[in-house]
């Protein structure tokens, strides 16, 4: 759910730029307004989506949930900790809703043992970890910034590009851990990712900051591989 959040986010927070959040947890706008985010969409909604699911919720607690969300968003921008710009409190109620009735939903094709579902479900968790880890190093420790032009704020555009390009490289990592973990494809993914980053760097699309090489840089994707294979293992074990 988390997974799936982040990519919803990405659609309607950073390119449509439906809200900003003003927790004054960063000096700059743009990370503070995704720290709000993440915070309440991939944390929040996402725990009691599975607090519903896990519990078989019926639809009076589904709409309770909604109620209470959207009332705590109503105060939230009477304190100015949140503040609207094309988006509405009401949307707000009838995405949660949906978001509930997914959660439902996918809880029970799990149980089903579906094969793609298993697949979608790995691939939203690397995306959660892939998207994490990248938040993590830009907000806490400047460590690299994307510049493709596609937004006049830097830090908007850093988190456009880079929210695009885990997108992409989840899904083969996804295969990877799925149909295709070897000692040797963990390297075949070092090698690429060396390259992909080498070609960004050069071509100004990707500055790396205080310290950190294309090496380095590249060894991230192959740990987040590693953990989620290690993570799949233990949750097909106890199904």
């Amino acid at each position: 759910m988390s997974g799936m959040a982040y990519a919803f986010e990405y659609i309607i927070f950073i390119l449509l730029g439906s809200y900003e959040y003003h927790v004054n947890f960063f000096q700059n706008q743009w990370l503070d307004s995704t720290f709000g985010s993440i915070f309440s969409q991939a944390l929040v909604v996402p725990a009691i989506c599975m607090c519903i699911a896990s519990l078989r919720l019926n639809v009076f607690w589904m709409i309770g949930f909604a109620g209470l969300l959207m009332g705590i968003e109503e105060l939230f921008l009477r304190l100015g900790l949140y503040e609207h710009h094309w988006w509405r409190t009401p949307y707000t109620g009838m995405f949660l809703m949906l978001a509930f009735g997914i959660a439902k939903w996918w809880a029970r094709m799990l149980s089903l043992q579906k094969s793609w579902i298993r697949w979608f479900n790995l691939y939203f968790t690397i995306n959660l970890i892939n998207h994490s880890v990248a938040f993590f190093l830009t907000s806490f420790f400047n460590s690299h910034k994307f510049n493709p032009g596609w937004f006049s704020d830097s830090s908007r555009d850093s988190l456009a590009f880079e929210a695009l390009w885990w997108f992409i490289h989840s899904v083969a990592v996804t295969f990877l851990v799925q149909r295709w973990f070897k000692w040797y494809s963990l390297f075949i993914l070092l090698v690429a990712d060396w390259m992909m980053f080498m070609l960004m760097e050069q071509s100004g699309w990707l500055v790396l900051k205080h310290g950190w090489n294309i090496t380095l840089f590249s060894l991230l994707p192959v740990g987040v591989a590693l953990s989620s294979y290690l993570i799949n293992k233990i949750i097909l074990r106890k199904t």
